[in-house]
């Protein structure tokens, strides 16, 4: 916990040590850090993990905002590394579109947004109620991904009064990038199958059993955009194969003259097989289009076209740790066995060739 004003060391670092043995998580954490810093009755709490970078103007525009509203959460943007599989880069992809048209979309048709667990403000008075309402302990021990499930749990213990969670997309001056946080992503496949394992679980399993389906017909609807997330992970894939089982079919009878045909399956020559399949890959165009424009306008023109290269290595590891997600809640279902907070890897910026103020993320620095 950092409280007060920065002058010698120790003067505004405080050590918060748990009052029991581990394993823990990072629930278990932040209720110890939110007891402690309740003593200095502070007007925000501000979530950040340790390799992010912060914006200069982050706090500025958090202070500003959480006044009116219960939670602000600035944008994320992963920064760029040089993986030419594109493990780490695809997370920019994934970032750039779901914050800068997703999540502005469920704030306007829902009224709030979920939190990413970093350049997140909470107003005290909100996150107390929360606590109240916990015996003292905002965040759910339990839940591997605590902030998604405060956020939404906050939203919902407001409900009418004044409960509206907000993505703050602030640009220095007309035409510069947000405010936003920034920090590295996982670079090996594996580590990035076991964070977004994580995350799917967190959200889609323990959601559901937490959380529930509360509110109207939009929140539903709103959640259940992100609880089909592991299901149409894994049904992606199989479009995968689907494609290249098609595209083989056509191959094969075009190189043998048209004698394929006769002996290919039924469904390959089917009327309305050819019309599903153009349907499919106009939507196919139609997404690749909105991924590479919002990558586009976030790192620039040429890492929004390899935003189209990255689709499928987005899909392969978002279909792998849909699998890895499955297979961790039937063992914690059938044994009983917990389900454990797993820690991400992450690397850690370097400032000397980290973007300044003002500069896209990709921008080498001065």
């Amino acid at each position: 916990w950092a409280g007060g004003r920065a002058g010698a060391a120790g003067d505004w670092l405080r050590i918060v040590p748990l009052d029991h043995d581990g394993p823990t998580s990072k629930a278990d954490c932040l209720n110890a850090l939110y007891t402690a810093a309740r003593a200095d009755a502070p007007a925000v709490y501000l979530l950040h993990d340790a390799e992010d970078l912060v914006d200069p103007d982050a706090l500025t525009v958090i202070n500003l905002l959480v006044g009116r509203y219960p939670m602000v959460q600035l944008p994320v943007e992963p920064l760029a590394q040089p993986s030419w599989f594109g493990v780490a880069n695809h997370y920019m992809d994934e970032f750039a579109e779901s914050h800068g048209k997703d999540l502005p979309w469920r704030e306007a048709v829902s009224g709030g947004v979920p939190s990413a667990g970093v350049g997140c403000g909470f107003a005290a008075d909100a996150l107390d109620t929360l606590a109240r309402a916990r015996g003292g302990r905002p965040f759910r021990p339990g839940s591997l991904t605590e902030d998604y499930e405060a956020a939404l749990s906050l939203a919902l213990a407001l409900g009418n009064r004044g409960g509206r969670l907000i993505l703050a997309r602030v640009p220095r001056r007309p035409g510069a990038p947000p405010v936003a946080t920034r920090a590295y992503f996982p670079h090996r496949f594996s580590a990035a199958v076991r964070q977004k394992a994580r995350w799917y679980v967190g959200i889609a399993y323990q959601g559901w059993r937490l959380l529930g389906w509360p509110g109207g017909v939009v929140r539903r609807w709103v959640l259940l955009r992100d609880r089909k997330a592991p299901l149409v992970a894994v049904l992606a894939l199989a479009g995968y194969g689907f494609v290249g089982a098609y595209g083989g079919y056509w191959l094969t009878a075009w190189l043998d003259g048209g004698a394929a045909a006769a002996s290919a399956p039924a469904w390959g020559a089917a009327p309305g097989t050819l019309a599903l399949v153009q349907v499919n890959l106009a939507l196919l165009a139609w997404r690749a289009g909105h991924r590479m424009v919002y990558t586009g306008r976030t790192y620039g023109w040429r890492q929004g076209l390899w935003a189209l290269a990255r689709m499928p290595v987005a899909n392969l590891v978002n279909a792998c740790a849909a699998v890895r997600a499955g297979w961790l809640v039937w063992g914690h279902v059938r044994s009983g066995r917990p389900l454990v907070w797993q820690k991400t890897e992450h690397s850690f910026p370097d400032p000397a060739r980290l973007p300044g103020p003002g500069r896209r993320p990709g921008e080498p620095a001065s």
